[in-house]
């Protein structure tokens, strides 16, 4: 009898380790695994307001939809003053990790911002 308690103590103790290690994986992958530089045209931004909290969006010429969230993995905490300096219709070198999935209302976070330059000497 002793034995098979043994046994199910251990199934009640590797099920939550392997639900944290999978979340540890989950949290890797979404802030480091998928970084990519990529350049957009901003057109439009605006702040989505939940009830207990708020994501700052940024929606670029070409459809796609990004986050702009402080990460403390990353140990960045800007993401108001990044927010700030973005501009409707300008573009801009962005850094971004993380994937859109919709069933959980998730977009890529944007980490890093840098304005391109006009070409046109204005």
């Amino acid at each position: 009898m002793q034995k098979y308690k043994l046994i199910i103590y251990l199934k009640l103790a590797v099920i939550p380790i392997i639900i944290f290690v999978s979340l540890l994986v989950w949290m890797y992958f979404k802030n480091y695994g998928s970084k990519q530089t990529l350049t957009i045209e901003v057109k439009e931004k605006y702040i989505k307001n939940y009830t207990d909290d708020s994501k700052y969006i940024v929606i670029a010429k070409n459809g796609n939809a990004y986050e702009i969230s402080d990460t403390i993995f990353r140990l960045k905490f800007n993401s108001t003053d990044l927010f700030a300096m973005i501009d409707i219709g300008k573009q801009y070198k962005i850094t971004v990790t993380g994937y859109r999935i919709h069933l959980f209302s998730m977009y890529p976070n944007i980490h890093e911002i840098v304005e391109i330059a006009n070409e046109g000497g204005y």
